[in-house]
């Protein structure tokens, strides 16, 4: 796995062998510039896999962003799927309040999603499923 982004609230990785973003959120961000990164970052990713690649997003330790972010999060999605992402797997927040903002921010994008538990289910789906 190439690392693209590590730091103490986001992880971008890729996997050009299984044509494969991974992505994981954790904590609280109230920082725009940390989301800017993160934008950059996942375009650069994105870049890097061929049209309909799949994804996993650990989103597990994700706490809520504040509305003035939750766009940004919009344009992280929007950017998947304009650079070709065919689905991508969501490890759902254990915090119920995240959950119906990740949920409300999934029914805006029209992301092509399902949910699994773990990570080795979620690989497990995306290698059946190709």
């Amino acid at each position: 796995m190439e690392i693209i982004l590590d730091n103490e609230i986001f992880f971008i990785g890729i996997s050009e062998e299984r044509n494969r973003i991974y992505i994981q959120a954790a904590g609280f961000l109230s920082n725009a510039d940390k989301m800017l990164e993160f934008l950059r970052m996942q375009t650069i990713a994105a870049y890097k896999l061929k049209p309909g690649f799949t994804g996993i997003a650990n989103m597990k330790h994700f706490e809520t962003l504040p509305q003035q972010l939750v766009n940004y999060e919009l344009d992280a999605h929007f950017n998947l799927i304009s650079s070709g992402l065919k689905l991508i797997i969501i490890l759902l927040p254990d915090n119920p309040v995240s959950l119906l903002q990740l949920k409300s921010v999934i029914n805006s994008t029209g992301i092509t999603y399902e949910f699994c538990k773990t990570i080795e289910e979620a690989e497990a789906y995306l290698n059946k499923s190709n």
